[in-house]
C-alpha cells in the first residue's frame, strides 16, 4: 500500500510537469521554511530552510483558480538546548494542490499537499531509512497579487506520521512535520487577475 502511494506521488509530479504546457499561468516560486516537528517528547526548535520550484495555475472561475506546484523543500527540527547542535534535516519534493480564492488583490489558499522524501540527516548521519518515503499535509495560506509577482504566507499542518513504526530515536509518539512558509512567486504565462481589464 505504501509503495503504491509513493508511486502515485511520482506520477503526480510527472503529470504536473506535463500540465505546465496547458496551464493558464505558470511561473517559479521561492521561499523560506520555518520548519519544526511535532511530537518530540523533549521538545524541539524550528530550523530555517529553502523552498523553490515551478508553479502552474488553472482557472476554474473568475475568482477561483487551482494552484499546483512541485517544490524542493527543506524541513526538520533541532534540539532546543542552546548548548546542543543536534538536528534532523530532511529534504522533500512537495506537491501542493491548492484552491486559490481571489478577493480584490488579496487571496486565500487551501488544499492538500503530498510529499516525497529525498533525504534525511540526523547529526551528520544518513537516517533516511528511519523515515517514511511520503508525507501528507494540509495547507492554508494568504497572499497578495501584484500582477506577475505574488507574495504569500502558508502554514503546512502534518497529517501523517513521518517515521516508520520501528523508529525510536526520540519516543514512540507520532512525529509530524509543521512548516510556516514565506514565499514569492513570479508568474510568466498569461495575465494575472491584477493585469486584466
Amino acid at each position: 500500500m505504501k509503495q503504491k502511494l509513493t508511486q502515485g506521488l511520482y506520477v503526480l509530479v510527472f503529470i504536473f510537469f506535463a500540465q505546465l504546457l496547458a496551464a493558464q499561468d505558470f511561473g517559479i516560486r521561492a521561499g523560506l521554511n520555518y520548519a519544526d516537528i511535532s511530537g518530540i517528547e523533549e521538545g524541539s526548535d524550528a530550523i530555517i530552510g529553502l523552498q523553490f520550484g515551478p508553479v502552474a495555475e488553472f482557472g476554474l472561475s473568475e475568482s477561483i483558480n487551482l494552484n499546483v506546484a512541485a517544490l524542493y523543500a527543506m524541513k526538520g527540527a533541532q534540539d532546543p538546548d542552546p548548548d546542543s547542535d543536534s538536528k534532523i534535516k530532511s529534504n522533500y519534493i512537495d506537491v501542493p494542490i491548492l484552491l486559490h480564492y481571489d478577493f480584490g488583490g488579496f487571496y486565500a489558499e487551501l488544499g492538500p499537499q503530498m510529499s516525497i522524501l529525498l533525504s534525511a540527516d540526523g547529526d551528520g548521519e544518513d537516517v533516511k531509512e528511519l523515515f517514511k518515503s511520503s508525507d501528507f499535509s494540509a495547507i492554508i495560506g494568504i497572499g497578495y497579487d501584484l500582477g506577475s509577482l505574488r507574495i504569500d504566507a502558508r502554514y503546512g499542518i502534518g497529517l501523517s506520521n513521518i517515521t516508520k513504526s520501528e523508529y525510536s530515536f526520540y519516543n514512540d509518539e507520532s512525529l509530524k512535520n509543521k512548516v510556516i512558509t514565506l514565499g514569492v512567486s513570479y508568474m510568466f504565462g498569461g495575465a494575472s487577475g491584477s493585469d486584466e481589464e
